[in-house]
């Protein structure tokens, strides 16, 4: 199977996401099943799909991990993973590469490349072997066996939450920040376990630590509330879209080697898009279908817009901040993050 469409599948569930407000306030949110995949998987990538967004009517509390309808545990603190060790644990696992030929090239490259071999172009070899990671990531399922993934979850809740102990695998607490349900796996079977690593990426980022705490505040805000989690998801849809259409792939190759920094860079620049203009527009979870197809939109128009608009605002931080967010994280992985 070519990665074009493999990728198309492992987005279809995502595209046509919804959450549904429940009819009491004792019922679980819930999803639309995925809809049929489309004749034509290139149709899928085409289209703009508007995501709407709805909320349940009411939030459980902050810091209430232990409360969780879950078995119970013993109060612990694992070790918060970083992003790098995240992309490295599916390096090392990626058995068969996925083949990712028609990611590399555009289809005038690829018409060229066949009408007149000796103008072909060769990619970069470092590009493609880290754009092979990333298809794996988005095609691989979160997995209950593998503690590693588990981790990741533990270090987004934890570092969302402000909570040091771990909390449940399963229970009501994940709604806390932004999940559907009791089972976060739910969510991601879109965009696989790429959807946990571009989050991840800025919670462990001293530099973008208060930023994303700052926009999960507002996703609980109360009239302005929307699931964190679910959002993030489909930012990375937006940024992953952007990928494999080659829109920023001049930006990746400036420094290739820093490719998934500046992938999850580019996806930072969506989630501060998207932020900005739902706090200075007084945005509701009722607009939300038509915040995120512009920003669709933006993101395969403006790119360089997105990118500085975002390194501006972080600008804004003060280096003692950022010094206590890195000293925290240095502290809590054993490692430094930088």
């Amino acid at each position: 199977m070519h990665a074009l469409d493999a990728l198309d599948e492992c987005v279809a569930g995502v595209t046509a996401r919804s959450i549904h407000a429940p009819c009491d306030e004792s019922s679980q949110p819930t999803m639309d099943p995925p809809t049929d995949p489309p004749t034509d998987p290139h149709d899928e990538w085409q289209d703009v799909t508007q995501v709407e967004l709805a909320l349940p009517t009411h939030h459980a509390p902050l810091n209430s991990s232990l409360l969780a309808s879950a078995p119970p545990v013993l109060p612990r603190e694992t070790p918060l993973i970083t992003p790098n060790r995240w992309v490295d644990h599916f390096r090392s696992s990626m058995t068969d590469p996925p083949n990712v030929d028609d990611l590399l090239l555009t289809r005038r490259q690829r018409t060229l490349s066949r009408l007149m071999p000796c103008m072909k172009t060769s990619p970069s070899p470092m590009y493609k072997s880290h754009l092979q990671v990333a298809v794996h990531m988005a095609q691989t399922a979160f997995n209950n066996d593998d503690p590693t993934h588990f981790q990741t979850l533990q270090t987004i809740y934890k570092q969302l939450t402000g909570d040091l102990v771990d909390c449940p695998r399963f229970g009501s607490h994940w709604e806390e920040i932004g999940f559907q349900g009791n089972d976060p796996a739910t969510d991601l079977r879109g965009v696989g376990c790429l959807g946990l690593l571009q989050p991840l990426a800025m919670l462990m980022n001293p530099e973008m630590y208060a930023l994303i705490r700052k926009i999960h505040a507002l996703s609980r805000d109360e009239r302005q509330d929307f699931p964190f989690m679910v959002l993030s998801i489909n930012i990375t849809r937006i940024a992953f879209d952007a990928l494999r259409k080659q829109t920023i792939k001049k930006y990746i190759l400036r420094d290739v080697d820093q490719f998934f920094d500046r992938f999850n860079y580019y996806f930072a620049s969506l989630l501060f898009h998207f932020f900005h203009v739902w706090r200075t527009e007084q945005k509701t979870i009722k607009d939300s279908g038509y915040v995120l197809k512009d920003l669709e939109q933006l993101s395969l128009k403006k790119s360089d817009f997105l990118l500085e608009r975002l390194e501006q605002h972080l600008t804004t931080y003060s280096k003692s901040d950022i010094q206590k967010a890195k000293a925290n994280m240095d502290r809590r992985t054993g490692i430094a993050t930088r």
